[in-house]
């Protein structure tokens, strides 16, 4: 017997579901949304916040080599609403929203045999904070987790 145009005979108990049985499944999706979105907004705003400190580390070794390469001093500035801060190859870089930056005599220079003014930057945002610590006698640059 052929496939094409044969029709299955449902067994007299299975018929489909009913109305009830689906409602009950698009709650259980529902509930299960409501408490996994909150979830990746949050981390979102976490690698927001990771991001931004990345960056700042990434900007005071460049302003460090910029000082030890040219002879002259480089230092990175944070702005005094902290929504920024003045990098050494010049320019701002902005703080995504929801994240500041504050800085311990608002920046640190470095001078051209490496060694710097040191300082402690703090990125924060969504009630956390991770902090940036720039060590004065050998210039190394190092970070806190999450506070």
């Amino acid at each position: 017997m052929s496939a094409v145009g044969s029709r299955a005979i449902a067994n007299p108990g299975e018929q489909g579901v009913t109305l009830l049985e689906m409602l009950v499944v698009l709650a259980i999706l529902a509930l299960i949304s409501a408490l996994a979105f909150p979830q990746l907004g949050r981390a979102r705003d976490t690698i927001a916040l990771r991001r931004s400190a990345v960056l700042l580390v990434s900007d005071l070794h460049e302003a460090r080599a910029a000082a030890i390469r040219t002879g002259m001093a480089a230092g990175i500035a944070v702005s005094r609403d902290g929504r920024a801060y003045r990098r050494a190859a010049g320019g701002l870089r902005m703080a995504p929203d929801g994240v500041a930056f504050a800085a311990a005599n608002g920046g640190t220079d470095f001078f051209a045999d490496g060694s710097t003014s040191g300082g402690r930057f703090s990125v924060i945002g969504m009630g956390r904070r991770m902090d940036v610590l720039v060590d004065p006698v050998t210039g190394s640059i190092a970070t806190s987790d999450f506070r």
